[in-house]
């Protein structure tokens, strides 16, 4: 970053850090809007258990985020528009929109970087709704998405790795190559956020939405 020469591209710090950050701020910063994801990786970035529910880290996490978000611009879980248009220039983003904007922008500014201090792991799950009728038409769609080449269409779609081992042959070498799509899990550093009940969740998003209203 040429606004930054020593920025720790690596790291949460170039996020969280209000020294770092706030010299970005009128580029555009941007980050999800998820609680759950952004106080897990606040913690990351303390050093403290990412999955965490003790309320002195839960504590320390927020005072983290409060010191961030006079500075970012967009909270926001669709960002990909905004990477697209280079309005950010530093976002905490899912994969899915952050490997976009490296592959679909011609000469992208960007880069995908995994923070050093680790990041959660997600997973898209198929639900079959309660009272379903037509069981057979479910079947059959949840068999076309598991056939490999399908699986390996939605790789090169979304930019997201399929559970299916088989789909591997059909994806390019550049996605299947890239950690962003296919992480290292085992070089790499990842973590599960947290189970919550109903309670603890909305207590949660109540203080997520409290702090980033700097009340």
């Amino acid at each position: 970053l040429e606004r930054v020469p020593d920025a720790p591209l690596d790291s949460w710090q170039l996020f969280f850090d209000p020294q770092i950050v706030s010299q970005l701020a009128d580029c555009g910063v941007g980050s999800v809007d998820s609680a759950d994801e952004i106080v897990a990786a606040a913690l990351a970035h303390l050093g403290k258990p990412p999955e965490s529910l003790e309320a002195a880290d839960l504590d320390a996490a927020f005072e983290v985020i409060r010191g961030l978000s006079p500075h970012v611009r967009a909270f926001d879980s669709g960002l990909y528009d905004s990477l697209m248009e280079q309005s950010l220039c530093l976002a905490a983003t899912w994969n899915t929109e952050g490997v976009a904007a490296v592959y679909e922008l011609e000469d992208s500014p960007y880069t995908f970087v995994t923070p050093k201090e680790g990041t959660d792991l997600w997973f898209d799950v198929l639900v079959l709704p309660t009272g379903a009728k037509n069981l057979d038409a479910v079947r059959q769609f949840v068999e076309y998405l598991h056939r490999p080449e399908q699986a390996a269409r939605l790789v090169e779609w979304g930019y997201t790795a399929s559970g299916l081992p088989e789909a591997r042959q059909h994806v390019s070498e550049d996605l299947l190559n890239n950690t962003a799509v296919y992480p290292d899990l085992e070089g790499g550093s990842f973590y599960l956020l947290p189970r919550r009940t109903g309670e603890q969740k909305a207590a949660l998003d109540k203080r997520w939405r409290r702090t980033l209203l700097g009340r």
